[in-house]
Parts: C-alpha cells; structure tokens; sequence
C-alpha cells in the first residue's frame, strides 16, 4: 500500500472519530462519503441522521441524503433532496452535479443539463464535471462549440487527471492508446481496495462460472443472456450462478433466469458482502457484465472474489483494471490491431462474442402507415444512441439519404417530452430544410445538400462544413 491508507482503513479510522466526537458534524458527513462508497447504505442513512441533527437541513447534509436516495434508484426523492440543497447553496458545483445525476436518471434531460451546465460554469476546470457536461451534451446532440469542451477532456487524460468515465470517452475522437490510459485512471483508486485472500480453481468437480451485472431481468443484458444460460443449465462440466446487482422486476425474462441458474440477489448489499457471497458460492471463473458501462461493482471485482476474473459483454473496451484478467470479444468486435492498449488478455470467440435469446417471437409487422412512413422509398434506420452521433456521421447519414431519392430514416423513439421539444426545435434550420419528426420517433428525410465528405483518414479535414444539428424527439433522444 506504500503508506496509503486502504479505503477500509479509511472508513474505520471515521467510525473510530466520530466515535470519539459525535458532534463533529464534518466528520458524519465524511463518514457518510465513506459508507456509501462502500454501498453501506444503512450506515451511511445512520450517519447523515446524526449530520442531521447536529445542523438541520443543511444544504452538505440535504445533498448527501439525495445522493443516497439516488443510488438507491429513487430518483424522485433524490430530485427533491438535491433541488431543495442546490437552493440552499446555489455556487455548489457538487451540489449541481449530483442533482445533474439524479434528473438525468429521473428522466428530466433538459433539467439535467442545466444541472450540468451550472456545474461546469462553477468549476469549470474540473475533468470529471468537464466530462459529465460534454457527454451529456452529446447525447442531446448539442454540437455548437463542442470542440474546445472534448480537447479539455482529452487533455486532461493525457495530464494524467482522474475523473473521466472510461464510457463516455469512447464517444472522443481519442486513440486506443488514450481509451487505455483513461480506464487506468478511473480504475486506480479502486487499485487500494485491500483484496481478499487469494485462492484457485477448485480441482473436482464442475467448473462454477460467476455472472455479475445489474442487468438480470428486462434489460439488454437479460435478454442476451437469458437463452445461453438455459443452455449451459444441461452442461454437466459447468455450472453457472447469477449475481444480480438489479432488484427483482418482476420481468419474464427474471424468471427465466432464475429458472435457468441459482440467482443470487445482491443488490444493496455493501461490497464487501457481494465479494463474500461470490466467494462462498465457490466461483472459479467471474464475468463482469458492465464494465465501465455504469452501474456495476468494480469495488466487488477489485476484492478479487474469483481466482480468475474476465470482462465480457456490455464493455468491450478495456478496464485498465488489475483486476480483471481476460477480456472476451471476437474478431470483429476486437482486432488483433487493438490488442497493444489493452490492459487484459484478449480472448476471441470464434463467430460473435455477444449471444442473443433464441425463444424471441417475430410479431405481425405493421403497415408503413401506421409507422407514418411514406407509402414507398426505402426505409433506413439509425437506433444508435445519440451520443454516438457526431457532426461527421450526421452529414455522412445526410449523404446516403439525398443520394437515395424518396428514402427517409428512422430513429429510436425519444425517452420524455418530445412534442415541447419538437416545438422547440422547429424554429432550427433544419426542421425549415426539410427534417420532421412525430412524437413516437425521430425520421429525418434529405433535406439539404450534404458538404463533400473528408477523405478517410485519422484527422478529418477542417474545411469540412459543419451540418446543421439533427432534429429529434425529445431532449435526450436515443438515436
């Protein structure tokens, strides 16, 4: 540890303080920073009571008590909690970040990023919250002077700053190089995590395969996963347990997944608690299903519960993490080329490293006009994300529509509000150009000629013209 403290010597050394002090008021809230960051949430609940009643409703104990509600995916409480503290203490960067976070999760794009921006404005030389305003005005496709926002953040990764998530960096036009160097960087606080005693592969009998996600139940990881694990239920030489950071949904697919392994429902449970449970369950190999994607456990992970430990599915990038051993992918998904900036070993799958549920039933299409498609031209689709779009992939998506005469594109429906947004955006060149959208979904028809595209290399020509920003849905639409 070359002298510093772990983060479970930090936490007894604050037990042991406000022990001594109860009323040191900074010390309950530093104690429930601690606890949280442990996932202690009933001890982290115990120490904001005492903040509480030392100083009332201050706007540091408001805040921590959001942030705790929040964490807990009760989202409108958290809203409540932080919009009452950020009107307390209106110049609180964090205060604004973490009601940013919340509104965000609560479905409230626009306040979230106004939330963002107040922050960013309040210090506006923080990676982290320079790198929570860019990703989130990506996703709402807010491209004016985003340049000089993404070259802060990049720069901030090549300074060796923490505070940039691995997730929202790959949305940078940054090197694998860079992807690696910022995943170490996220990954290096949790390199303090005191591990548990190491262990091996158990030598008899079947080989027991540990799944860890927050995704069990209606969830893309659910619904990819569903089906292979029914399959690996009649393998006699495996034997496959899920950890399920997710609470019950209620979902068919959580059924099915109950049905199909022993389901170890862990969520809430601090760290420590989940690391135990995967160790008792004997696990030999251990998948972490998110990554860097949010909200998974990499403090579970950097306890090294498992012997050997691989990341797998929803993060196919690097962790950075020492922690993690193997990374599963295939040729397509991850080159040979990419190899050099990854932190794990790369093991390929021989066809798709992604598997998918083959119970899944094809409905009755519906018509073209009931999906208010024109009666004929070719329909293109675009269900990407929309922090995965960029100016440069716009004017490209623009130039395959204006060289297919009546064609049009549809995006992913939008998550809140979209008609108010939709309004709004009218006034914008491009809905005058042409584009249009409906509530339910995002179409955009040519509506102007694309600029010539740059030729394909690794630095884009700057004479390039910039198109106008897309037309979508709502304020957070998921093209």
């Amino acid at each position: 540890m070359n002298g510093v403290a772990s983060p479970e010597q930090e936490l007894q050394q604050l037990r042991e303080a406000v022990r001594r002090q109860p009323g040191d008021f900074i010390g309950w809230l530093m104690l429930a920073d601690a606890e949280m960051e442990a996932a202690a949430v009933d001890a982290a609940a115990h120490a904001l009571q005492r903040a509480r009643t030392l100083r009332g409703d201050h706007p540091e104990t408001l805040a921590r008590m959001g942030r705790l509600q929040w964490l807990q995916g009760r989202h409108a409480q958290a809203i409540d909690l932080l919009q009452r503290a950020a009107a307390l203490a209106p110049q609180h960067p964090g205060i604004a970040l973490w009601l940013g976070h919340a509104l965000e999760d609560g479905g409230e794009a626009e306040g979230a990023a106004r939330a963002y921006a107040i922050a960013h404005r309040l210090l506006p030389d923080e990676p982290h919250i320079a790198a929570q305003h860019l990703n989130w005005r990506r996703r709402l496709c807010d491209w004016d002077g985003l340049e000089a926002l993404s070259r802060q953040v990049r720069e901030a990764v090549a300074q060796g700053r923490p505070g940039v998530e691995p997730f929202a960096f790959l949305s940078e036009d940054g090197s694998a190089a860079e992807q690696l160097a910022c995943a170490r960087l996220r990954a290096a606080p949790l390199a303090r995590i005191r591990p548990l005693p190491p262990v091996r592969i158990r030598a008899h009998g079947p080989l027991r395969l540990g799944f860890l996600s927050n995704g069990f139940g209606a969830h893309p990881t659910g619904l990819l996963t569903v089906a292979l694990f029914e399959a690996l239920r009649a393998q006699p030489t495996v034997e496959a347990h899920l950890f399920a950071l997710n609470r019950d949904d209620g979902s068919e697919i959580r059924g099915r997944l109950a049905a199909a392994a022993p389901l170890h429902a862990v969520a809430g449970r601090p760290h420590r608690e989940v690391a135990l449970a995967i160790r008792d369950a004997g696990i030999d190999l251990l998948f972490d299903l998110r990554g860097w994607g949010g909200g998974g456990a990499p403090e579970v992970l950097a306890l090294r519960p498992a012997p050997v430990q691989l990341n797998w599915l929803a993060y196919p990038g690097t962790s950075g993490a020492p922690w993690i051993d193997y990374v599963v992918g295939d040729a397509f998904a991850l080159p040979e080329w990419l190899e050099p900036d990854y932190s794990e070993r790369v093991l390929r799958l021989p066809r798709a490293f992604q598997p998918s549920d083959t119970r899944r039933e094809v409905g009755v299409p519906p018509s073209r006009e009931d999906c208010g498609l024109p009666a004929a031209g070719v329909v293109f689709c675009c269900f990407n994300n929309s922090y995965k779009l960029n100016p440069r992939s716009f004017a490209r998506l623009l130039a395959v529509l204006e060289g297919v005469p009546g064609a049009c594109c549809g995006c992913s429906p939008a998550p809140a509000r979209p008609t108010r947004a939709c309004a709004r955006r009218r006034r914008r060149p491009a809905w005058r150009r042409g584009a249009w959208c409906s509530p339910q979904s995002c179409r955009i028809r040519p509506p102007w000629r694309a600029p010539a595209m740059p030729t394909c290399s690794s630095t884009p020509a700057r004479t390039t013209p910039t198109p106008p920003p897309p037309t979508h849905c709502g304020p957070a639409a998921r093209c």
